[in-house]
């Protein structure tokens, strides 16, 4: 099919134009609201000449509308494209505040009130529980043939060391030589409270 000019041209834009305005009236359609940024094209962003428009919609009827109440547009976005894609939610989403674990601030050390804090919460509450290491390991009576064949990398002596009984001030080096600053331990302490508050808690933790 050949187009015979600009006007021809404009008349069909005209004509697709006006028939999608009739088919919103015809079917009564009304716009989902939109969340966000309220342009979904842009053209030159970045430069002087930036064009923004609300190219993309979503729509529905008077019954669409009353059975999902809730529906809603997210503009969401879109780093390689000029338009943005838009997410259609049905419904209102409820998000629950999670309740923030403790978690020991390095920061904290420089208050000059936190060891006196640290011996009241030691004597009082008792908040710096033991913790306990596996020192023997049983083996069923299954494994035994297995257990022969495996070759062992460690001398008897340094299996005697491993199992033996742990002895604090071995247990305090361990724990000056971990990371000040890795993960926190169960109770939210990490490395940095022990080995500052030691001499406090030292035995409540051995």
């Amino acid at each position: 099919m050949e187009i015979g000019g600009l006007q021809d041209f404009i008349g069909i834009q005209i004509g697709l134009k006006g028939g999608f305005c009739e088919a919103i009236d015809d079917y009564n359609l009304s716009g989902v609201v939109l969340i966000g940024y309220q342009f979904t094209w842009f053209r030159g962003r970045g430069s002087s000449h930036l064009v923004e428009e609300r190219l993309d919609r979503a729509m529905g009827t008077p019954s669409w509308h009353d059975r999902f109440p809730q529906a809603c547009l997210i503009n969401l976005v879109a780093p390689v494209s000029d338009h943005n894609p838009v997410l259609l939610q049905m419904e209102t989403l409820i998000f629950r505040r999670r309740h923030k674990r403790f978690k020991f601030e390095n920061k904290w050390l420089l208050e000059d009130a936190l060891p006196s804090a640290v011996r009241r919460w030691r004597y009082k509450f008792k908040v710096f529980p033991s913790i306990g290491f596996c020192k023997e390991a049983s083996v069923d009576d299954s494994l035994n043939g297995v257990m022969d064949s495996v070759v062992p990398l460690i001398s008897a002596n340094q299996n005697a060391e491993l199992v033996g009984e742990f002895e604090i001030d071995a247990f305090r080096r361990t724990v000056s030589q971990m990371h000040p600053d890795k993960s926190p331990w169960s109770d939210g302490f990490n490395s940095t409270f022990y080995q500052h508050f030691w001499g406090v808690i030292g035995g409540d933790v051995y």
